[in-house]
């Protein structure tokens, strides 16, 4: 049993050391801990501070929510930092392998972070915003949700898409829901023995009777191509905004007035025409058709 006396003094020396470097170190202890219960603090007004802000700016609560806490997280990591540096903790290694599983992190997640910070774009930008018509990578629908993940929009067939943000945001929009009125078109056909002008006028005039359709912007008719059978022409037209149902009706309405307008004042949609000769021959019982030389 003799080496109980000196495991003894072995244990009470190591004790008295601890307990030396425990009342050495306590004064940067009781620091470290005062600078990381300010910081939690500090991370929380700062959060508040900048949700109303980027909110008031962006007008988005969620904009404003993921700004916000961005901003506390990152309060709160500088917070424990100092509190470890304070505390004397050798920050080199911490810092590389922090680092190191960060890259990690980011590499894996890339497609993640692109999305989520093209999410906080979008809700801080406001290319568009819930309820507006769209055109976004090919996809035309209503807009649902904007959140930090992904795009979603409800087609007009009924579909729900979700488009990742970062295609959102790369890619072109077109909004069609942007301004408060909009142009449709109609496309008729005459026959080339009509009259151009006179079938403008009546296209103009017919046009002008329907009642969605606005008279300033007025209506307009254009010459848009001589077709095989027919000169074809292009009524546009303005409407105030509305649903995809109402702006088709009206389309529809401006269609079927143009028609029997064209009708009435004896213009003819004409159908297509192919004329064919004949080889030395007026009898078309007799005549044989010709085959066309290769080009």
């Amino acid at each position: 049993m003799s080496w109980l006396p000196v495991s003894r003094r072995k244990v009470t020396a190591a004790f008295s050391r601890w307990s030396d470097q425990a009342i050495t170190h306590l004064p940067n202890l009781l620091f470290a801990v005062i600078v990381f219960t300010l910081g939690v603090l500090a991370s929380s007004l700062a959060r508040k501070w900048a949700k109303t802000a980027f909110t008031r700016a962006s007008g988005d609560d969620r904009a404003g929510d993921s700004w916000g806490r961005i901003v506390q997280y990152t309060v709160l990591l500088v917070a424990v930092i100092a509190g470890l540096s304070v505390a004397g903790v050798s920050l080199s290694a911490l810092m590389v392998a922090v680092g190191a599983i960060g890259f990690a992190v980011a590499f894996a997640m890339q497609s993640t972070i692109a999305n989520f910070i093209s999410g906080l774009i979008l809700l801080t930008t406001h290319p568009f915003a819930r309820g507006d018509v769209v055109e976004v990578n090919g996809v035309e629908g209503t807009v649902e949700e904007i959140s930090i993940r992904c795009t979603k929009v409800r087609t007009f067939d009924g579909l729900k898409v979700e488009a990742p943000n970062q295609q959102v945001l790369t890619n072109n929009i077109t909004v069609y829901s942007y301004h408060p009125t909009r142009r449709l078109e109609v496309a008729v056909g005459i026959g080339y023995d009509d009259d151009i002008e006179g079938a403008i006028d009546t296209a103009l005039e017919a046009a002008g009777t329907v009642d969605e359709v606005l008279d300033d912007p007025a209506p307009e008719v254009f010459v848009t191509d001589l077709g095989g059978s027919s000169v074809n022409l292009n009524v546009r037209f303005w409407l105030q905004r509305a649903g995809r149902g109402a702006m088709l009706a009206t389309k529809g309405d401006v269609a079927r007035a143009v028609k029997e307008a064209l009708d009435e004042d004896g213009y003819d949609i004409p159908y297509p025409i192919r004329t064919v000769y004949m080889n030395g021959e007026e009898d078309g019982e007799d005549a044989q058709p010709v085959a066309s030389e290769p080009a």
